[in-house]
């Protein structure tokens, strides 16, 4: 009798051991599970975004890819770079504003530059995206705050598998292959690894202010734009336009926390860099103060002009945009664990086997 109530009495220890792991997890529990935010049962799911511009790495809005929950119970999850993807028929612009708009900065404030990644329908253009794994309670917010004219697209673009190394990342590519490989995840039966569509944020208009961004390089994979590189080379031809700029003269660099170029040596240098070279770009419009807009046309900047419709642009080869029944669309949301199953799947992984990018709610 006495046995039979000391394992009765264990039994509800272990009960109640267990219901404060599962109600109370990150206040009493200190164990790897409760670090990684599966002990009280949460499961953290991630979908893949493409972005080019302020939300990479060392941008002012690169925190909008992080999940921050409202409960301060709560776990937050930071967004995971894995590489970079060229996407076809897309170019990189920077909008500049007037004083009507509600993003523009007056005499007063630092003004910060607002890229916008336009489909021109040209094979030519092509634009190189930073993917990221994203909580997926977060890919919803992440445009929040963003500029005007963005949306994510779900399968507008299609990144490009067969381009370089350089310009579509081998981890990339290999976490493609591995996917398209699971009929369970990709639904796709017979899948071309070509191209692929990731969720990819992209601009719907096309407006007269937006300026090219700087093209990085241009030869047989194309006219090709990225935004924190173009953004060096914008800024050293607006900076030098008119005279040769005193203190600036090298450009802003592509890094935002500076060290690349002279006079960039931090990220107060990189931004007052920037401010400088907008404000510049500014002086290259008119305002009409008519209808608040500045006055021009892209018509120099590789457009034409038809009668009766919006600016297009004369490609040498059009762009493909959508997924057909072949093409692998990786928008599913994936478990932290399943992703990171899979990156070990495609051999994507660190010097002890395990996944190369260690995600939140996982780590196997």
């Amino acid at each position: 009798m006495v046995t039979l109530y000391l394992i009765i009495l264990v039994l509800c220890c272990s009960s109640a051991v267990l219901a404060i792991h599962d109600d109370e997890v990150c206040q009493i529990d200190k164990t790897p599970s409760c670090a990684r935010g599966i002990g009280n049962g949460e499961k953290i799911s991630y979908v893949l975004l493409a972005v080019s511009g302020t939300l990479e790495e060392g941008f002012e809005l690169r925190r909008n890819l992080d999940y921050r929950p409202s409960d301060d119970d709560a776990s937050s999850v930071n967004a995971t770079f894995l590489g970079k993807a060229l996407v076809r028929g897309y170019k990189s612009f920077l909008d500049i504003k007037n004083p009507t708009w509600r993003e523009y900065k007056g005499e007063k404030e630092l003004k910060t530059v607002n890229p916008a990644i336009v489909p021109t329908g040209c094979e030519e253009h092509a634009n190189r995206y930073a993917i990221y794994a994203v909580d997926s309670r977060q890919a919803i917010n992440a445009l929040a705050g963003e500029p005007r004219f963005l949306s994510i697209a779900a399968d507008m673009g299609l990144a490009d598998l067969t381009a370089a190394d350089d310009l579509t990342f081998p981890d990339i590519k290999k976490l493609v292959g591995a996917f398209a490989n699971s009929n369970r995840l990709s639904g796709v039966e017979h899948s071309k690894l070509n191209r692929v569509a990731f969720l990819t944020v992209t601009s719907t208009w096309l407006k007269s202010t937006f300026v090219p961004n700087g093209v990085i390089r241009q030869d047989s994979d194309g006219i090709i734009t990225d935004f924190a590189e173009s953004i060096g080379i914008w800024s050293e031809d607006i900076l030098n336009k008119r005279r040769r700029h005193q203190q600036f003269s090298d450009g802003c660099g592509s890094i935002p926390t500076g060290g690349q170029v002279a006079n960039i040596s931090s990220a107060s240098d990189y931004n007052r860099c920037i401010d400088a070279a907008i404000r510049l770009q500014e002086l290259e419009y008119s305002i009409d103060d008519n209808n608040g807009d500045q006055v021009g046309s892209l018509a120099s900047f590789e457009t034409c002009s038809i009668l009766g419709s919006k600016t297009c642009f004369p490609c040498q080869t059009k762009a493909r945009y959508g997924a057909d029944k072949n093409t692998v669309r990786f928008n599913k949301i994936l478990e932290a664990c399943e992703l990171e199953k899979l990156m070990v799947k495609a051999s994507i992984i660190d010097d002890e086997g395990g996944p190369k990018f260690k995600l939140q709610g996982c780590s196997l």
